[in-house]
């Protein structure tokens, strides 16, 4: 998704960028709302961080958690972000930066 993006906004430099945010844990999921204002979501701390994750990082880029990081150290290249202080933790979040490359096939 970020390189695929990337190309687009190779293109078009004034466009917005996005950023991504990714966390790993449990979370409630399920139908929220009712009628036509009713949709699928997953809620709770897992998806909040993850919402703070992507609000924390850098325009293109992509922010993991610590257990996605766990999860996935050996098959994706990231680095330390640093550690944020997120809404709502008591303890700043230990965050990674993955690194694509750029060179790789969207």
């Amino acid at each position: 998704m970020q390189l695929a993006v990337g190309e687009t906004s190779d293109d078009h430099p004034d466009w917005p960028r996005f950023r991504i945010g990714i966390n790993s844990g449990p979370a409630a999921l399920g139908n929220v709302g009712a009628g036509a204002h009713r949709s699928f979501t997953a809620i709770g701390d897992t998806t909040n961080v993850a919402a703070r994750l992507q609000a924390g990082g850098s325009a293109g880029g992509i922010l993991i958690g610590q257990a996605t990081y766990d999860a996935v150290r050996d098959e994706v290249a990231a680095e330390p972000f640093g550690d944020l202080d997120l809404k709502g933790k008591p303890d700043p979040v230990p965050t990674f930066e993955v690194r694509v490359d750029p060179t790789a096939s969207a």
